[in-house]
């Protein structure tokens, strides 16, 4: 009996990909007749504004440098931890003006985003936030700025005492002093850590 009209009946079982009603999905195959899938679901990117803004590290820790692109994340501010090389990051309510520059993470894979939370530990809280993105107008002889969400990783309240509110964290001082020291005695042995659990597998 032939398929109803509309319906195309496949003989591989391969995945195919298509554009539906628009949206770019990809399609499987159910007893032979084509179905498309529910939309992917894209979670916003990473803000990152600390020793995760380092190509180095990224790279170190997850095998790739993913893109970057600069972002601004108002109504916060940056300061560096008691005796140790990596920033934190705390909402200043009263303070709004208060900004921390950054990057957008982006294109990360679920997997690259577990590493990340095991990398960050448990002094962090990732939180949705609205951050502003600068970009390059064409038309314009300024750059225009847009509003986007992003992930961030937040310092917990309950740690506050760790924090150094007298000295600012600084990406260029940490890169030009101290990124070395820090891939060494940090990143390179989370990698190795995160290899020996399996966690770096496909």
């Amino acid at each position: 009996m032939p398929l109803p009209r509309g319906i195309q009946q496949v003989k591989q079982s391969l995945i195919h990909s298509t554009s539906w009603g628009g949206l770019r999905r990809q399609v499987h195959k159910h007893n032979g007749i084509l179905l498309p899938h529910k939309p992917l679901i894209m979670k916003p990117p990473i803000f990152v504004y600390g020793t995760l803004c380092s190509p180095q590290v990224l790279q170190v820790l997850l095998g790739r440098t993913p893109a970057l692109s600069p972002a601004r994340l108002q109504g916060h501010a940056r300061y560096s931890v008691r005796h140790v090389l990596y920033p934190a990051t705390i909402p200043t309510p009263h303070q709004p003006h208060q900004q921390v520059d950054g990057f957008l993470l982006q294109d990360l894979t679920r997997q690259e985003e577990k590493l990340l939370d095991w990398f960050e530990g448990d002094e962090y809280s990732r939180v949705l936030v609205q951050v502003h993105c600068e970009t390059k107008s064409t038309t314009m002889t300024s750059n225009t700025s847009t509003i986007t969400s992003a992930q961030v990783y937040l310092w917990k309240d309950h740690l506050m005492d760790k924090l150094d509110l007298d000295r600012p964290w600084c990406l260029d001082t940490f890169q030009k002093q101290h990124v070395e020291t820090y891939l060494e005695t940090t990143v390179r042995p989370c990698r190795l850590e995160m290899e020996q659990l399996g966690m770096t597998q496909e």
